[in-house]
């Protein structure tokens, strides 16, 4: 992950307002829901973002304490 500043992104795979968007911005991870982007932003550091990530690949996600 670069420290460079990036427009809102989202996965090819989603469609509609149905879908979380998310940058890198500052060299932290933001992360919004596309359909309701005035809602707020959830943001995480690097390291959140990794273990986030290791988590969701091991089928753990739902294990992390926030």
């Amino acid at each position: 992950m670069d420290d460079v500043d990036m427009a809102w992104r989202s996965s090819s795979f989603a469609t509609g307002n149905d879908r979380v968007e998310w940058r890198i911005e500052a060299g932290r991870v933001e992360l919004r829901h596309g359909g309701h982007a005035d809602q707020g932003t959830l943001v995480l550091s690097r390291a959140e973002w990794q273990a986030f990530l290791a988590a969701a690949k091991s089928g753990q996600a739902g294990a992390i304490a926030y």
